[in-house]
């Protein structure tokens, strides 16, 4: 019998709603989740610190439901669920546990506002289930070697080929599509093929046209469902059937895009216009970017600093920067402006995608708005008044 003081229920305790922190929760199989509690702590050490736990109690039956967590500051947080099945105020086998969890499975810290955070419970005792074979396997502590495929001779009227994961090893549950290489010209693709244990796949190929390959990985990333491009390597380009064409990819985890733009805010009174530098042809900037937790791929990168440079041309002014092909990882993000004698003036810096978060000296960046295979970030900066 395992007994967790924090969880006792004395120590649950409501915050004034500022911050949303919402999602559903899912029972196991057989199971209800009405009496879960889901909880928000801030993590200490290994665990969690009572002080600023904030709890709701499920009250409607069935398969899952949503829940909201009303929080007084942004975080970190914790977040977990528990059903006491069998009412003894302990976490034992039998009663039902989920917390937010990273790929290694280590436990994943958030951030409110937050939506949309998916917890499933499983019985305690039970072994969960295994990951699907599209989601790449956790690679934490993993040292990235170069991609040595075992497919190196084409065979006539055939594509064939490997898919590697990020760190060069073979990838089960990849997708391989092959389209015509000239759009228009033949409009049936070939289809979509899953790679085999060894990232292996193989498509019969007809012989009307030229035909090009792409790849790419299922994974989930702020709890919602994305893909990871493969990029070719070795001979990437279009082939035809008699060719024998073989095919190898790496997945890419460089798709997060980041904009950084001035907020221009006026006022009558000159005294609290904030300063502006859209007048400049050229701007300097120092970005730091501090990860926050490893990357979408479980591997974990070390904080970098760089100076960044706007420039007008193309209809865009002097105060907007575009970072594209970023590593996906989640970030604390700080900014300075580079005066003209060298010296560095702190910014203040608001991610647009939290809506209830201020101007403050750095801010988190987490690129959770996906598109395809790809999730991009907002930020604005503004000068200190």
């Amino acid at each position: 019998m395992r007994h967790i003081p924090f969880l006792a229920l004395t120590a649950l305790s409501a915050a004034p709603a500022k911050l949303p922190l919402s999602g559903t929760v899912t029972a196991p199989p057989g199971g209800n989740v009405q009496g879960t509690y889901v909880i928000a702590c801030p993590p200490k050490g290994d665990g969690c610190d009572e002080q600023g736990t904030v709890s709701t109690q499920v009250t409607a039956s069935g398969k899952s439901s949503a829940f909201t967590l009303n929080l007084d500051r942004p975080g970190p947080y914790r977040l977990l669920a528990w059903k006491d099945v069998n009412g003894n105020g302990d976490i034992d086998d039998g009663d039902y546990l989920a917390r937010l969890q990273g790929q290694d499975g280590s436990a994943l810290d958030v951030q409110a506002p937050r939506a949309k955070v998916q917890l499933a419970l499983r019985k305690v005792g039970e072994a969960p289930s295994a990951p699907a074979a599209s989601t790449p396997a956790p690679t934490t502590g993993v040292k990235a070697v170069t991609p040595t495929p075992s497919i190196k001779k084409g065979i006539p009227g055939y594509v064939t080929g490997q898919v590697f994961n990020s760190l060069g090893r073979p990838l089960k549950g990849a997708f391989v599509t092959i389209d015509p290489a000239v759009s228009g010209y033949f409009n049936n693709s070939l289809g979509t093929f899953e790679t085999d244990a060894n990232g292996a796949y193989k498509a019969r190929l007809t012989p009307e046209v030229s035909w090009k390959a792409t790849a790419s990985a299922k994974v989930t990333w702020q709890d919602q469902p994305m893909c990871l491009p493969g990029t070719p390597f070795g001979d990437g380009g279009g082939f035809f059937a008699q060719d024998g064409a073989v095919r190898h990819f790496k997945l890419d985890v460089n798709v997060a895009d980041l904009n950084l733009h001035q907020e221009y805010a006026f006022s009558a009174n000159p005294v609290e216009r904030p300063r502006y530098i859209g007048d400049n042809n050229v701007n300097r900037f120092r970005l730091g970017l501090k990860p926050l937790g490893p990357l979408v791929d479980g591997t974990v990168i070390a904080p970098g600093e760089t100076t960044v440079v706007a420039t007008k041309s193309g209809g865009v002014d002097s105060t907007t920067m575009y970072l594209r092909k970023l590593p996906l990882g989640v970030y604390e993000l700080s900014l300075s402006y580079v005066e003209s004698d060298g010296s560095l003036t702190p910014l203040l810096v608001h991610n647009t995608g939290r809506a209830n978060s201020g101007f403050a000296r750095t801010t988190v960046v987490d690129f959770d708005r996906i598109i395809g295979c790809g999730g991009s970030s907002e930020v604005e900066y503004q000068f200190p008044r």
